[in-house]
C-alpha cells in the first residue's frame, strides 16, 4: 500500500515537473528567443500607420536636386472608438480641437453621436492653417493630424508630372447613352511611365507611424522613408532649366504665346533642359499627344547631308534661286552652301528633286526623325506627309523645304547634334540612372555613324556662316566669344479654327549647337504663331540670348 502510494506520488511529480519545465520552456520561448516578434504585433495593434506620399520613389537632377513638385493636402484623422474614452481630465483640448475642427466645417463635430458610432476610421480634409492649429494638440485620444505630399499634376508640361504618372483620360463612348466622356485608363505598357512604374511597384511608400499605448494615448510619431535611397536620376540640370525660363520671361517675348526649348550634351545625348513658356499647355517639346510640327527650312540641313553622302550633288554644283516659291531675292545660280546660308526655297526644291525622296526618307530616319525618341506615352513621332495617289516628283520641292513632313522639337535636336557631333547621331535620353535601395543601374546610350566626317564637317560651317555670314539668316543668333551655328526656319501651316475656317500660322525655328565651358550643346527654340516674322528674328535671338545667359555673357 505505501509502494503503491509513494509510485503515486513519484509520477504526479515527475508530471508536475514535466509541466513546469514545459512552461518554463514558454516563458522563455516567448520571452527571449520571440520577445522582438511580440513587441511588434503588441506594438502594431497599438499602431496607425498612414502613407505620407502618393509616390514611392523621389526624382532629382543630374546633380542630386529635387524635381518633383510636390502639393500638400492635410487631414484631421479621428477614431471613434477612442475618441469616446477620453476622460474629463483632457476634455479642454477636446473642445478645442471640435472647436477649430468646426469652424472649418460645420460638419466635423466630434460630440455628434452618428460619428461617434462609427465604426471605421474618418478621414476629415482641413487646410493647412487648420493643421496647424490642431497639430499643438496632443492629449486627445483617437485623433492625429496628417499631412499627405502628392505630386503636383495641375501642371500638363512638367516632366516629373508626366513620367511619374502612369493614367491617362481618354474619350469614350457610353454604351447607354452614346455620348462621349473622358475615362481614365493606364498608359501603354511598354511606355517610359509603365516601365518605371513597374520598376518601384515593390517598394514600401513613404508613411508615418503613429504609436500609442494601451489606453490609446499617443507615445510617439515616427516617419519612414525610403526615398533618399530610391530615386530616379534624370540628365537634366536644375540651374540650366532655370536660366532658360529667366530668358523666356522676358519683356521682349511677351508677345510669344508658347515657346519651346531643349538643350542636349552633344557628345552624351543627355538632356540638360526641357523647358516651354506656358507650363499650363501640353508639352511641346514631346508633342505630347501625337501633335507634331512643320520643321521648314531647318530640313534642308538634311536634304544637303543627304545629297553630300549619296553624291548626287557636289559642293560646286549650282541651282537655279527661281522658281515656284516667291521669294524677296534673286541670286541666280548659287551653290548648295550659298543656297543653305540664305535659306533660298527654289534652290533647294531644286537640290531636292536631285537628291531624291528616298535619300532623304533615308538620312532623316537615321537620324531619328521618324521615331518616338522617350518611348512617352503619346509622344508626338515624326512622320512624312506625301501623299501616295500623287507622283513624288510634284512633291519633292515641298519635301525639300520641311513642308511635307511633321516632326517634334526634340526630335529635332538631332539635326544640329549629328552635325556637331562629327557625323554621329546620339539618342536623346531623359533617364540617366534608377536606384533602388541604394543600387543603382544606369542607361545606356544609343549611338550610330549616319554620316562622314567630311559631310558633318561642311555642314558644321555652313551652320556657324548662318550666323557669321552677313546675309546669314541667323545672324541675331550670334554671341561673340562663343562658337555657334545653327539653321534657320519659318514654316507655314494652315488649320481649322473653332468655327471651322482654315487660318494661317506661320512658326519659328532655330536649331544649332555652342560651346560651354569645353563641351558642346545642341539646342532647339521653336516658337509657335509667330505672326508675319520668321526664324531668324524670333527664335534666333532667343537661341542667342539662352547661350548668353547660360555663358554668363549678359
Amino acid at each position: 500500500m505505501i509502494k503503491n502510494t509513494k509510485k503515486k506520488c513519484i509520477c504526479i511529480l515527475v508530471i508536475f515537473a514535466i509541466c513546469f519545465s514545459y512552461l518554463a520552456w514558454r516563458v522563455y520561448y516567448f520571452s527571449f528567443l520571440h520577445r522582438n516578434e511580440l513587441m511588434v504585433n503588441l506594438n502594431a495593434q497599438n499602431s496607425s500607420i498612414e502613407k505620407t506620399c502618393d509616390i514611392n520613389y523621389n526624382v532629382v537632377d543630374s546633380k542630386g536636386k529635387q524635381l518633383i513638385n510636390f502639393s500638400d493636402e492635410y487631414y484631421a484623422v479621428i477614431n471613434p472608438y477612442l475618441i469616446v474614452y477620453n476622460s474629463d481630465s483632457n476634455i479642454n483640448e477636446l473642445y478645442s480641437l471640435t472647436y477649430s475642427l468646426r469652424n472649418f466645417n460645420k460638419d466635423y463635430d466630434l460630440f455628434n453621436t452618428q460619428i461617434i458610432n462609427t465604426s471605421q476610421k474618418l478621414y476629415w480634409k482641413i487646410d493647412k492653417d487648420t493643421y496647424d492649429k490642431i497639430s499643438s494638440i496632443k492629449n486627445v485620444k483617437g485623433f492625429y493630424p496628417l499631412k499627405i505630399s502628392a505630386v503636383d499634376r495641375t501642371i500638363d508640361s512638367d516632366i516629373c508630372s508626366i513620367i511619374t504618372n502612369i493614367k491617362k483620360t481618354v474619350q469614350k463612348k457610353d454604351a447607354a447613352t452614346g455620348e462621349s466622356k473622358d475615362v481614365e485608363i493606364d498608359k501603354s505598357q511598354d511606355s517610359l511611365e509603365m516601365t518605371l512604374y513597374n520598376k518601384f511597384k515593390n517598394m514600401d511608400y513613404p508613411k508615418r507611424v503613429f504609436q500609442n499605448d494601451a489606453s490609446g494615448n499617443l507615445l510617439k510619431i515616427e516617419d519612414v522613408s525610403n526615398m533618399d535611397s530610391t530615386y530616379v536620376t534624370l540628365t537634366i540640370d536644375k540651374d540650366m532649366v532655370n536660366k532658360v525660363k529667366e530668358v523666356l520671361g522676358k519683356k521682349d517675348y511677351a508677345n510669344y504665346k508658347q515657346i519651346g526649348v531643349v538643350i542636349m550634351e552633344s557628345s552624351t545625348g543627355a538632356i540638360r533642359a526641357m523647358v516651354q513658356k506656358d507650363d499650363y499647355q501640353p508639352n511641346i517639346n514631346l508633342g505630347i499627344g501625337q501633335y507634331t510640327y512643320l520643321p521648314g527650312s531647318i530640313f534642308k540641313t538634311i536634304v544637303e547631308e543627304a545629297g553630300l553622302e549619296s553624291k548626287t550633288i557636289s559642293l560646286y554644283d549650282r541651282f537655279d534661286s527661281k522658281g515656284v516659291y516667291s521669294e524677296h531675292r534673286n541670286d541666280g545660280e548659287i551653290t548648295p552652301e550659298r543656297a543653305y546660308i540664305i535659306s533660298s526655297n527654289n534652290a533647294f526644291s531644286h537640290i531636292g528633286e536631285k537628291v531624291g525622296y528616298n535619300n532623304i526618307k533615308k538620312y532623316a530616319k537615321a537620324q531619328g526623325l521618324t521615331d518616338s525618341v522617350l518611348g512617352i506615352d503619346r509622344e508626338g513621332i515624326g512622320h512624312f506627309e506625301v501623299k501616295a495617289e500623287e507622283p513624288i516628283e510634284s512633291q519633292i520641292s515641298n519635301v525639300s523645304i520641311g513642308q511635307l513632313m511633321k516632326i517634334t522639337p526634340l526630335e529635332a535636336i538631332s539635326i544640329p547634334n549629328t552635325v556637331i557631333n562629327n557625323g554621329v547621331y546620339v539618342k536623346p535620353y531623359l533617364i540617366d540612372g534608377i536606384t533602388i535601395d541604394g543600387k543603382t543601374e544606369k542607361s545606356n546610350v544609343e549611338t550610330k555613324r549616319v554620316l562622314s566626317s567630311n559631310t558633318a564637317n561642311i555642314m558644321a560651317n555652313q551652320m556657324r556662316a548662318v550666323v557669321t555670314d552677313s546675309e546669314g539668316t541667323g545672324e541675331l543668333a550670334y554671341v561673340k566669344g562663343v562658337d555657334i551655328g545653327g539653321k534657320t526656319g519659318t514654316p507655314e501651316r494652315t488649320e481649322a479654327d473653332k468655327a471651322g475656317n482654315l487660318v494661317k500660322h506661320d512658326d519659328g525655328w532655330f536649331v544649332g549647337f555652342y560651346s560651354n565651358g569645353g563641351e558642346y550643346y545642341s539646342m532647339v527654340v521653336f516658337v509657335e504663331d509667330i505672326g508675319n516674322s520668321d526664324g531668324g528674328t524670333t527664335a534666333a535671338p532667343l537661341f542667342r540670348d539662352i547661350v548668353a545667359n547660360l555663358s554668363n555673357k549678359y
